[in-house]
């Protein structure tokens, strides 16, 4: 009975603690990873990314603080910190395909190259691979040899 009852709390206690987050880089089911890296001052971002739901994963490798607008296609989108140097932040945002713009806002950081361009193709995002991972294969593989 005590067994139970203990078991019966810890579960209890478990349940008022979780959130919906999967883990630290993996988005929630459905979303797809897009890596971008902050530094001064260049924004690194995939070529391309699948239509729906992206989670982009800010990662700030720089000395200063950076944020980040994603737009075009009727898009203005605006992460609504700053993302601190050393720090990680996701910002999700649903995308149709198309061509988007992102950017820095803070200071002249845009002007000193702080922008990139990247596409929102057509295929699915199953079509893209697994979606913890924003990253397709190497298109520089080896072939291999059968003789």
């Amino acid at each position: 009975m005590i067994r139970t009852t203990l078991l019966a709390a810890a579960l209890l206690l478990g349940a008022c603690t979780l959130d919906d987050s999967v883990g630290e880089g993996t988005p929630p089911p459905g979303e797809f990873l897009v890596p971008v890296t902050l530094t001064e001052h260049e924004i690194d971002i995939p070529a391309d990314a699948p239509a729906g739901e992206l989670t982009f994963q800010l990662d700030n490798t720089g000395d200063s603080s950076h944020g980040f607008v994603i737009e075009g296609d009727g898009v203005d989108e605006q992460f609504p910190d700053e993302v601190r140097p050393g720090a990680t932040e996701t910002f999700t945002v649903e995308l149709e395909p198309g061509t988007y713009t992102v950017w820095c806002p803070i200071g002249d950081h845009r002007e000193r190259g702080m922008e990139a361009q990247f596409e929102v193709t057509e295929g699915t995002q199953t079509d893209a691979g697994a979606p913890d991972n924003g990253v397709g294969p190497s298109e520089e593989q080896d072939e291999i040899d059968d003789g």
